[in-house]
């Protein structure tokens, strides 16, 4: 990043900040280079910072005047060279392993630290060899991708195996911040943790592990894997089996809960099942949002690193979708990208398709339009009630026009069965165009990104706030009726209890939606 002059020092200069205090509460390593001559030496240190051990952001500032003064040709540039991972303690690696070989139900919580230490290879091994079900979070998804049969997918309880998994005895925590998207550990207290992370402060927040083991991820799987003895206990391999029901149930009764849902207008479930649909299995899933992107945690597969990218890797909450699709479109330029966002979220980067189309990164965009901040709408109503809300309302906007003025495409439909018919998507080939539809609230958009393309959907539905699920709306509250929400459902999904009483919660949502869209219902499904 350049800066004002050295020489302009404490004259106001134009656009003069104090970036470097300004960056470095965000950042792992920040420095500015005054000395030409250093200038190889600083980005080397800075690669060597950002990658080595927990990668992290680096910042390096140039101050203008030593952007453009000569390098003596003598100025070495150094490769930063990566120290070699750190292994486990032995001793520690010993007591993890025994408390593993004497559990019956275990699992495994893959996390950041599995992606960056490229732990795919040995964490497969270590699930099939011990007979280790594992559930992943932030960019841990598809590090063991969701088709490999020892892999159950996303921390959420929704049409998935994590409430029956909270009955586990021990669970191994690989490289994953016990955070806010863990509910800092709360329905993890009173089992035994192991936690591995290569950062030795992180196994002691929130939630100090039983067993702490300061390593890379990788490393740590291979080792443990290496010395297993014993292979997959009957109680391992039965616990597995049981999950795998679980999750073949649960992920079946949300799928029958929302079959009655009409295609027009399109229901969100409905939206995110079209997109996995027709993505196909080499295209990179990106999802950003607040309410729709709980939707596509329901139904989004990670079928690799790196493949399934989301706001919750605490790189950025709203707004880094479209930053992440062009990331994986550069990466990838291939394979196709298919990215959904709420509206809310895409008016903040939406600017970022004048990118896409100046550098030829085409990718579809699926923006699910409710015309307001879903989340805060339903938080606002939930403790208030649904006649006050402030701020919330958007309105339902022409999106397509504007990705058109920068030279994409897109197009409105309101159909979930015509989103499914359109065939995928393939670079420098632009199909035929869909029906133009009238614009009204409501109404979906999209089309078909050729070479140098843009595609955009919107969605109207309102979508669930799972933050909010444990409220009620005390202005209306009658069994089955708009306010109702199911009695503790998030806590029992999280207990593992359900409050039908017939046996660890499914964690099903069920959603209904009077003609403003402004209230969500979630719960069990009943009989």
């Amino acid at each position: 990043m350049r800066c004002a002059p050295l020489a302009h020092a404490d004259t106001w200069p134009l656009q003069d900040l104090n970036q470097l205090d300004m960056v470095r509460p965000i950042t792992k390593w920040a420095r500015v280079c005054t000395t030409a001559a250093r200038a190889g030496e600083y980005t080397a240190m800075g690669l060597a910072e950002a990658r080595n051990g927990r990668p992290g952001p680096a910042y390096l500032e140039v101050p203008l005047d030593v952007m453009f003064a000569d390098t003596p040709e003598s100025t070495p540039i150094t490769a930063a060279v990566a120290p070699a991972a750190p292994a486990p303690d032995p001793d520690a690696l010993d007591a993890a392993a025994a408390a593993l070989a004497a559990a019956e139900r275990p699992i495994a919580i893959v996390g950041s630290g599995g992606h960056w230490s490229h732990a795919g290879g040995a964490l497969r091994e270590l699930a099939e060899t011990v007979g280790l079900p594992v559930f992943s979070i932030n960019a841990g998804r598809g590090v063991l991708p969701d088709t490999h049969e020892w892999s159950f997918g996303a921390t959420l309880p929704f049409g998935s195996a994590f409430g029956e998994a909270l009955m586990a005895d021990v669970v191994l925590v690989l490289g994953a911040r016990i955070g806010f998207t863990l509910l800092n550990g709360a329905f993890l207290r009173h089992k035994t943790v192991i936690r591995v992370d290569i950062d030795p402060a992180e196994t002691g927040r929130n939630l100090p592990g039983t067993h702490n083991l300061v390593s890379d991820v990788r490393v740590f799987c291979e080792t443990l894997a290496r010395g297993w003895e014993g292979g997959v206990s009957p109680a391992r391999a039965a616990w597995g089996d049981k999950l795998r029901e679980a999750a073949q149930r649960n992920r079946a009764s949300l799928v029958e809960s929302h079959a009655g849902a009409a295609d027009k207008p399109v229901h969100p479930f409905h939206l995110v099942s079209a997109i996995e649909d027709i993505a196909g299995p080499d295209a990179t899933l990106v999802a950003d949002g607040g309410d729709v992107m709980t939707w596509s945690a329901m139904a989004f597969t990670a079928r690799g690193p790196g493949r399934l990218l989301s706001i919750s890797t605490y790189l950025g909450c709203l707004g880094t979708g479209i930053p992440f699709a062009l990331a994986a479109k550069l990466a990838r330029p291939d394979e196709p990208v298919f990215l959904l966002e709420g509206d809310g979220s895409f008016g903040l980067n939406a600017m970022e398709f004048d990118t896409a189309v100046r550098h030829n990164l085409p990718f579809v965009c699926i923006v699910g339009n409710d015309g307001s901040w879903g989340m805060s709408r339903h938080g606002q109503g939930l403790m208030f009630g649904y006649d006050q809300h402030v701020g919330v309302d958007l309105g339902v906007r022409p999106y397509h026009e504007m990705v058109r003025a920068l030279g994409g495409y897109g197009e409105f439909v309101d159909d979930a069965g015509e989103l499914r018919r359109s065939h995928r998507p393939r670079p420098g080939i632009r199909p035929a165009r869909m029906h133009q539809r009238g614009h009204r609230p409501g109404d979906l958009l999209t089309g078909h990104p050729g070479h140098g393309q843009l595609r955009v959907v919107l969605n109207p539905r309102a979508v669930l706030n799972p933050q909010a699920l444990r409220h009620r709306d005390p202005h209306r509250d009658r069994k089955g009726g708009p306010g109702h929400l199911h009695p503790g459902s998030a806590a029992a999904s999280f207990a593992g209890v359900c409050p039908h009483d017939r046996g660890p919660c499914c964690g099903l949502p069920r959603h209904v939606a009077p003609p403003d869209r402004s209230w969500v219902r979630i719960g069990c499904v009943e009989p």
